[in-house]
């Protein structure tokens, strides 16, 4: 659903289905990404881990961390970055979309 509302707003979107085959797809279009939405909580890899290797290719990509259940010591590493923001979920699709373009302006 966030792929169409995206798509929607005008942005070009690459998905995946788990943590390592967001990771490859990253590997794959690094130069046609500007911005990287990762959830926490991944089937395969976790969010904090693809997190790490995303950064390892381009410390500076702007990422966008969404979890409804991440202990605040969890984020911290990653939130200490400033190319990273956080969402909580339940979120609003409004708001998504407001934070992706703010994340994109700085």
């Amino acid at each position: 659903m966030l792929k169409e509302v995206f798509e929607m707003h005008g942005f070009r979107v690459y998905t995946a289905s788990n943590g390592r085959e967001g990771v490859d797809l990253y590997k794959r279009h690094q130069p046609n990404i500007d911005l990287v939405i990762l959830d926490m909580l991944m089937p395969v890899m976790d969010g904090k881990s693809a997190y790490r290797e995303i950064k390892q290719l381009d410390e500076s990509q702007k990422v966008i961390i969404i979890s409804g259940y991440s202990k605040r010591e969890d984020l911290q590493e990653m939130l200490s970055n400033e190319s990273v923001s956080f969402m909580s979920k339940p979120f609003q699709l409004n708001d998504i979309i407001e934070k992706v373009e703010e994340v994109l302006k700085k």
